[in-house]
């Protein structure tokens, strides 16, 4: 099955520069779900607004979100989910799992429970 790959920093458009510069700023690098929507510079520039808006509003703190769409990844098997060095430590497998959440290696498919890098 086709995995689509992340839009690595170096290679990022000109019109992202500024943007990943951000995105590396806030989150310690350019998390991989932000990084493959890169390869539509339109598509990331008007997702963001409405991501910022879903984790910052409401009276669900945001881990609880994150939570939400990461145990939702595991459990779908989600390739994205699946590729934990792509994800920062507070992201990663093994903060999934002590979570109760577990990624399956038995079902990998790409999916997008987004939460979405």
């Amino acid at each position: 099955m086709a995995v689509v790959d992340p839009v690595p920093s170096e290679k990022a458009p000109e019109e992202l520069k500024a943007l990943y510069d951000t995105l590396s700023k806030t989150h310690g690098r350019v998390p991989n779900f932000f990084a493959t929507m890169a390869h539509r510079p339109g598509a990331l520039k008007a997702f963001l607004p409405l991501y910022a808006t879903v984790m910052r509003e409401g009276t669900v703190e945001a881990k609880y979100k994150e939570l939400a769409y990461l145990k939702t990844s595991a459990l779908n098997g989600c390739e994205y989910c699946a590729r934990g060095p792509g994800l920062p430590p507070s992201r990663s497998r093994r903060s999934l799992s002590t979570s109760g959440a577990r990624c399956s290696t038995r079902r990998r498919r790409p999916c997008c429970s987004t939460r979405s890098g």
